[in-house]
């Protein structure tokens, strides 16, 4: 007893992790280190807003300015 959804978790934290820097819009990425931003936070910004949009990453980037894991590497399972 006592096993359950945990498990799963943790098996997930063993699987090889990548960073999104080779799947994020180039173009756009670009265009936020010129802005200034740095390029960790750029390459999470663009990925959790989906590529969509400068607009939309420079937002995400404006409300999670102060998250403590903005400037740590995003890490995804590969697909």
């Amino acid at each position: 007893a006592g096993h359950g959804g945990g498990d799963a978790e943790m098996a997930d934290a063993d699987k090889p992790k990548e960073r999104v820097t080779d799947k994020v819009n180039k173009e756009i990425m670009e265009q936020l280190k010129d802005m200034g931003f740095p390029e960790l936070r750029a390459e999470r910004g663009l990925w959790l807003t989906g590529n969509s949009s400068l607009e939309a990453a420079v937002n995400w980037l404006a409300e999670h300015s102060e998250d403590a894991d903005i400037d740590e590497p995003l890490m995804v399972a590969p697909e």
